[in-house]
């Protein structure tokens, strides 16, 4: 692992799930793994050929000439900088305010999907109650189970799943009315 950190603020919800994804990706060829809720400033190393991992490529620099803003205060997870073919750790570790912006929304968007896709089919179908699926959810991704995280996890399924039904509301309005014309 590199010497070179990215330290970042995210939510600890989000924060702990990415860990857990990264460390799961490492250790997918082991016979075993726990999940255990992320410690910082343990480095985590972002997952090779992810978008999170393309950001990085595409978007790391060299230091700038002032003195850089510095990113540790408020941190909560670490990325050990990667390297790659032309963009070596040592010279290109500085990443800009707005391409860290897209670096987190690209992990919160990742976590919606994810999060939607593994508990849509069981609670949306009523299948399962959505307070208990969400619960073990958090457990099997290493997220710490608190009210905060709870209910931060709670309120992105329901808002993502909000957005999913409308969406679909639409299409069956639309082919309605596609059927109703002549």
């Amino acid at each position: 692992m590199t010497d070179h950190l990215l330290y970042l603020s995210l939510p600890p919800y989000l924060a702990q799930w990415y860990a857990d994804e990264c460390r799961r990706n490492e250790q997918a060829r082991s016979d075993t793994y726990a999940p255990e809720p992320y410690r910082f400033p343990q480095p985590i190393q972002p997952i090779r050929g992810s978008l999170e991992s393309g950001i990085l490529e595409l978007f790391l620099t060299k230091q700038p000439a002032a003195v850089p803003q510095d990113f540790k205060e408020g941190a909560n997870i670490v990325l050990a900088i990667p390297s790659f073919r032309n963009r070596d750790p040592r010279i290109y570790n500085y990443l800009r305010p707005s391409a860290r912006e897209m670096l987190q929304a690209a992990i919160h968007t990742r976590f919606q999907v994810k999060l939607f896709q593994d508990i849509h089919q069981l609670v949306g179908l009523g299948k399962a109650r959505k307070d208990l699926t969400i619960i073990a959810w958090m457990e099997q991704h290493g997220i710490e189970v608190d009210d905060t995280n709870y209910n931060s996890v709670l309120k992105v399924f329901d808002r993502v799943r909000n957005t999913y039904t409308q969406s679909e509301n639409r299409k069956i309005k639309k082919e309605r009315k596609k059927v109703q014309k002549p």
